[in-house]
């Protein structure tokens, strides 16, 4: 899928930006990033949840079920990926 590719290489860009050992990303900001619809963006973390992206952990938040993707930085930056 094109969006996993998109997701993976913004990610990366994330990950060495940021100072702390797990970095935090909205869905609204993958959505605004990647220009997905909220749908998109729900099936996208359905398959990151099933381990199509290592390193990263999806969280679902109170009751509107807000997504968060956690990125593990060490992993994004230690492998080839």
């Amino acid at each position: 899928m094109m969006s996993l590719e998109m997701l993976r290489e913004l990610f990366r860009r994330v990950a060495m930006s940021a100072v702390s050992r797990q970095i935090s990303v909205s869905g609204r900001f993958v959505r605004r990033e990647l220009g997905l619809t909220s749908f998109q963006l729900g099936r996208l973390a359905r398959e990151v949840e099933e381990g199509a992206l290592p390193g990263v952990t999806v969280v679902r938040q109170g009751r509107k079920r807000r997504i968060r993707f956690v990125i593990d930085k060490q992993y994004w930056l230690d492998e080839d990926n």
